[in-house]
């Protein structure tokens, strides 16, 4: 899907080697000090967590030009967000994306509250897990790329999750650790 945006003016493609294809569940900064800290936590988090399945549902084209799928938010991906973030965000020592600063004034109360507790606008109620697959152009955003695309499935099993370095539009640029689940 992403490759096939490409042609309609993505600003960038997934390909598993500069932009990781993920569902992200916390996108905040840690201090690089903390970041063995964060991958201990994860670790332990992780070894008790059993693969699950996401549902996808329908496509999705932003405002801001992002276009995605989004998935059902099943219960074991918002105990799984709920777990991370309250492990996690104290090792944040309050540190906010600075892509997230600069858009604060153009959130809801909700939102802003959330970057400033736990450093991401999208916790609990205003959490919706899909996967990005590209972001149009500036000159591109108010055009439906999407209404000739026919609908496909992309529900999957997730046997791992993965902390990723954030790259520009909130992509994966580098996998910093890898963490197995459980088999069902």
């Amino acid at each position: 899907m992403s490759k096939n945006l490409r042609k309609r003016g993505a600003l960038f493609t997934l390909d598993g080697k500069k932009h990781y294809p993920h569902i992200t569940v916390y996108m905040t900064e840690f201090p690089l000090k903390n970041v063995p800290e964060v991958i201990i936590r994860l670790k332990k988090i992780f070894s008790n967590v059993r693969s699950f399945h996401m549902k996808s549902l329908e496509y999705h084209q932003g405002a801001t030009g992002y276009v995605d799928v989004s998935f059902k938010q099943a219960r074991m991906i918002a105990r799984l967000q709920k777990l991370i973030v309250k492990t996690l965000n104290p090792l944040r020592e309050g540190l906010v994306r600075k892509a997230d600063m600069k858009k604060l004034h153009a959130l809801s109360k909700r939102e802003r509250h959330n970057i400033k507790r736990y450093g991401y606008r999208s916790i609990a109620p205003n959490y919706r897990p899909h996967l990005t697959f590209t972001r149009l152009q500036k000159r591109k955003w108010g055009m439906d790329v999407l209404a000739d695309i026919p609908q496909k499935d992309f529900s999957f099993i997730a046997r791992e999750m993965v902390l990723l370095r954030a790259g520009k539009h909130g992509t994966g640029r580098e996998v910093v650790k890898r963490f197995r689940l459980r088999a069902r």
